[in-house]
Parts: C-alpha cells; sequence; structure tokens
C-alpha cells in the first residue's frame, strides 16, 4: 500500500514539474518533433527513478520533509517564471546572446563568469538568480535533481571525520541532504557568487562559505581535504578553466583523497547519440560552453592531473565520476 502511494506521489510529481518545464520552453521557442520525443523519454525516465530511489525508505522520508520547502516557495514560482519568459523572449527579438553582467564588487572574476546564465538577470551576480536556481533545476530536471544529487550522497561514507571542499557550492542545497542522512562531516564550499554564497550561509548551517575562484584556491590549502565535491559546475565552463579546477582539485586532496562529480552526461555517456541535444540545450537555457563540455576527454583531463578515474556512473541525466589521488608512499 506504501509503495502504491509513494508511486502515486511520484506520477504527479515528476508529471506536474516537467508538464510546467516544457510549457514554459514552448513558449519561448517551439519544440520541434524530435525534441518532443527527447521529452517523453526524459519523464519516462524521471518516473522510472523516483519508483527505484523512493524504495528507499530512510531516502523518502527525507525527502518528503525535504518537500515542504518546495510548497513554501511555490506562489513566488509562476510570477518569476513569466519574467524569465519575457526576458528570453526580448533577447531572441534582439538577437542578443547574453544580457550585460555588471559586478557590484571588486572581485576578479573570470571573464567567462559575466555571463547570464540561465538567462537569470545578472546572471550568478544577482540575489534574484540565487533564489530561484533550485527551483529552476527542480523543473528543469521534473523533480529529480535531490535523487541525482543522492548519487554524491551515496559516494562519502556516513560520519563526521572528513574534511569536503564543494567547488562552485551554489546555495549548497545538497548538503541539507548530506546531513539528514549521516553525512555531518566539516564542510567547506568555494563560489564566484557573493549573493549564492548569502544564501548558502543563511539556508546551510554547520558549514563554511567562501568567496574563491575555483581555478586558484588558497595555496595554504594544499593537501588539506579528504574529499572534493563538484554538483553541476563543470558543464558551465571552457575547457582550459575545467582542467585548472580539476588540477587545484588534486592540489588540495590529500593522498588517497578523492574528487567526486556529479554532472551533465557526455557523449561518451549516451548509447545512441544526437548531436541536436547539446545544441539545443546552449540555446534554450543560455549555457555557451556546454558543446565543450560533450566533447571534453574527463578522463584524460584527471590523468594529467594526478587522479586516477575510480568509477564513472550513469546517474539519470548526470554522469558521476570519482578521482583518486595516489596514496603517500
Amino acid at each position: 500500500m506504501l509503495l502504491t502511494w509513494l508511486k502515486v506521489v511520484a506520477y504527479f510529481r515528476v508529471n506536474a514539474y516537467g508538464g510546467v518545464a516544457q510549457l514554459l520552453w514552448w513558449t519561448t521557442l517551439p519544440m520541434t518533433a524530435v525534441e518532443r520525443g527527447h521529452w517523453r523519454e526524459w519523464m519516462r525516465a524521471s518516473l522510472i527513478l523516483h519508483w527505484k530511489m523512493l524504495r528507499r525508505p530512510e531516502l523518502w522520508r527525507v525527502l518528503f520533509g525535504l518537500g515542504w520547502v518546495e510548497l513554501l516557495v511555490a506562489p513566488l514560482m509562476p510570477l518569476v517564471a513569466l519574467i524569465d519568459v519575457a526576458r528570453v523572449l526580448y533577447k531572441r527579438r534582439a538577437g542578443l546572446q547574453s544580457l550585460r553582467v555588471r559586478p557590484r564588487d571588486t572581485f576578479s572574476y573570470p571573464e567567462y563568469y559575466l555571463h547570464d546564465f540561465h538567462h537569470q538577470p545578472n546572471g550568478g551576480l544577482s540575489l534574484r538568480s540565487a533564489l530561484a536556481y533550485d527551483w529552476q533545476v527542480r523543473f528543469l530536471f521534473a523533480g529529480t535533481e535531490r535523487l541525482m544529487r543522492q548519487a554524491v550522497i551515496d559516494a562519502l561514507p556516513r560520519g563526521d571525520s572528513l574534511e569536503v571542499l564543494d567547488l562552485g557550492c551554489g546555495t549548497a542545497a545538497w548538503l541539507t541532504q548530506a546531513r539528514a542522512l549521516g553525512r555531518n562531516h566539516r564542510y567547506t564550499g568555494v563560489d564566484l557568487s557573493p549573493e549564492y554564497l548569502r544564501v548558502a550561509r543563511v539556508c546551510r548551517r554547520g558549514g563554511t562559505f567562501l568567496q574563491a575562484n575555483a581555478e586558484e584556491l588558497p595555496a595554504a590549502w594544499e593537501g588539506r581535504f579528504d574529499v572534493v565535491v563538484s554538483i553541476w559546475l563543470l558543464h558551465e565552463l571552457p575547457s582550459a578553466a575545467i582542467h585548472r579546477i580539476i588540477r587545484e582539485a588534486a592540489r588540495v586532496l590529500r593522498p588517497g583523497g578523492r574528487f567526486i562529480f556529479l554532472d551533465a552526461k557526455q557523449r561518451v555517456d549516451h548509447a545512441a547519440y544526437d548531436p541536436r541535444i547539446p545544441a539545443n540545450f546552449m540555446d534554450y537555457f543560455a549555457e555557451p560552453y556546454f558543446a565543450g563540455w560533450v566533447e571534453l576527454d574527463l578522463e584524460a583531463a584527471l590523468r594529467d592531473a594526478g587522479l586516477s578515474l575510480e568509477r564513472r556512473k550513469g546517474v539519470h541525466h548526470s554522469v558521476l565520476l570519482t578521482g583518486r589521488k595516489a596514496s603517500a608512499g
């Protein structure tokens, strides 16, 4: 009876989030027949993932507990979504790839970061973007974002003994879920955006959040961390920046430490690859570096940084990779 009820809840959850996402997508740029086919498969796979993951009692209890947050912010979603649609339509009619992004502080931002990713006002440098991000990915992934992040949590042992660094932590949404599931490790998050960090400091207790460029972490951090984590960061970067970040991750890891990252699937992760997928994703979601990400040889990048590939696993529409630093001696 319980499993049946969970399946019903999952069905309505996936269709509610996925249906709204499709409507917004269609409003800004109508889907082709191929895209509609991909979307139907996406929805079907999302539903199967829900059913699979909700068989884990400790997980569905945590997920349903966190779900109350969605209800609290739900009234704001329609208004914000309409503003986003208007912004996208304006950009299309004006032939603009990006609206101007203006830093409000003196931090040295890399040029590639000054782009309005996800069509957000002032890119990642606005509080509006920081407050919208978590529910944006919820709609994009038809409610499966926490289920995919769970793969990172599962890769961490229970306890409180590790030093964990999160690169491009954003609002650190996964941390609440990790804490609820017994991963109470010492946590440091770094991000370029002061606004995302502001939200993280208010909403994620027990973590240290610092403004820093993951391409150039503090020299004093060399060999400090047991685990370095990255969640849906690398696909938003040019290839050269990805290589620098992986090298920095390796530098700050202790001997034997692991770099765990979850990100969008690449060409090698698709049994039947359709080159229109990255092109459409770049267009719809203002992701200028996604095509380069799809083709990047991640295993070679790990080797170049002195990390050996320990695991590569598909997780719904993402892929989880673990690179390990050689042990001392």
